[in-house]
């Protein structure tokens, strides 16, 4: 071969690795940007689920354990176990919080959960929303029963909170937190990678 035909090989080889090498990195380039753009997606949803489901939910929970807690305190000074010593207003405190605090905090919860339900975490109810919305639909109905009509539903049994109701809620949302966090490391980490570009 002569050095004329070694040359043209040599710059035809040339060509052909900065080609390969063009095409794999225009490849790797778009994965990355396939990949940041799902990421993006996975934080935009995550962000709806935090700002329009779990956050809501936990702050009316935390408003409706804190009346619990005043109510408690003003009918049983001394604590349940004294129950004995309560104040002889009872019924009218009990109604008076309800009417005034717990129904529209309940309200609230069940719209939020009427329209967000689509943002449950892992795509399906747990038992403990379905167990809340008997909870609260039953305590409304009887009230409204007895103070609109007068009907009394003191022999019907109650659906009582949900323990696992305000757990779930606090579990998910801090699974999703978690997650969030995690996306905003790995764009940060991309964003990094793509200003520095790859490291040798």
């Amino acid at each position: 071969m002569d050095q004329a035909t070694a040359t043209i090989v040599g710059v035809g080889l040339t060509g052909v690795v900065t080609a390969i090498g063009w095409n794999v990195s225009s490849v790797l380039a778009k994965r990355r940007e396939a990949e940041t753009r799902r990421v993006e997606a996975t934080v935009k949803h995550i962000e709806r689920q935090i700002e329009e489901l779990y956050g809501p939910l936990l702050c009316l929970l935390e408003q409706i354990f804190n009346v619990w807690t005043v109510r408690e305190n003003l009918l049983y000074p001394e604590g349940r176990a004294s129950a004995g010593v309560t104040d002889p207003r009872r019924s009218e405190i009990i109604s008076f919080f309800r009417t005034a605090y717990f129904f529209p905090l309940h309200e609230k919860m069940r719209g939020i959960l009427a329209s967000k339900l689509y943002l449950v975490e892992g795509g399906s109810v747990r038992e403990s929303f379905r167990e809340y919305l008997k909870h609260s639909t039953q305590q409304i109905v009887q009230h409204r029963l007895y103070t609109e009509l007068r009907v009394p539903t003191d022999e019907v049994r109650g659906v009582p909170w949900p323990r696992a109701f305000d757990a779930d809620i606090r579990a998910s949302l801090n699974r999703l937190m978690a997650e969030h966090e995690r996306c905003l490391r790995t764009l940060h980490s991309e964003n990094t990678r793509a200003k520095t570009g790859p490291v040798a």
